[in-house]
């Protein structure tokens, strides 16, 4: 086929490449020459059209190589703040939490006696909940007025036990449960002054007792009663 011929029907040939929609300010298509670009009377040689292939396929190469850094840079990304978000080990000496107002309700540190202690606080800011230790040996949670002053104690000594404690409003003792480590246990009732007036008790083989003093600490009954 003559040469003539090939090249017209190159010539009548459209390239047609759509517009890419991720850079809407940017147009991919091959750059087509205006009639400002090119005089009249030349015509467009199979050399021009040529170029503007290749023009197209560079836009198109760019446009791929960026979208693959964009999206490898977001992988990276969300990866590293994954592994940012978990944290094995936190450490500190003091963690308090605050409410939407900013006021403390929580303070978790480090007490006097160099024991863990944690604080919970009410929506006025007092100290309501102490749960900590009383000594390095005996653990302790105790809950207070809004003086401030504890008003019921839960205890465990290593060598006492257990022990159940409420107190009244001039911080004595007025009632007192508890559990020995030979298994006997004791509830004891106490008058404003901390004497026990009533006491009663199981002892580790299944009796009970039952004890009532006077105010000076002097028996006035008991069962079951002496031989």
């Amino acid at each position: 086929m003559p040469f003539i011929l090939i090249w017209r029907r190159l010539a009548r040939l459209t390239i047609r490449t759509p517009t890419v929609k991720f850079f809407p300010s940017y147009d991919f298509r091959p750059t087509r020459l205006s009639c400002k670009d090119r005089p009249m009377n030349e015509p467009i040689t199979l050399n021009d059209r040529m170029e503007r292939l290749e023009r197209g396929r560079n836009q198109w190469r760019f446009a791929v190589v960026v979208m693959l850094l964009v999206g490898a840079l977001t992988f990276l990304a969300g990866s590293s703040a994954s592994k940012q978000a978990v944290v094995d080990v936190l450490r500190a000496e003091r963690y308090i939490v605050v409410d939407a107002k900013g006021r403390t309700m929580i303070d978790i540190g480090v007490g006097k006696n160099g024991t863990p202690v944690m604080d919970f606080n009410d929506h006025n800011g007092k100290r309501r909940i102490v749960v900590g230790f009383m000594d390095p040996a005996v653990p302790s949670i105790s809950l207070l007025d809004t003086e401030g002053h504890e008003r019921i104690g839960l205890k465990l000594h290593p060598e006492m036990g257990p022990s159940l404690g409420v107190v009244g409003p001039n911080r004595n003792l007025r009632s007192l449960l508890g559990l020995s480590q030979d298994g006997s246990s004791t509830l004891g009732l106490l008058d404003k002054d901390g004497n026990v007036i009533i006491s009663i008790g199981v002892d580790p083989e299944g009796s009970g007792a039952f004890r009532l003093r006077q105010k000076d600490g002097k028996v006035i009954f008991q069962a079951p009663s002496r031989p």
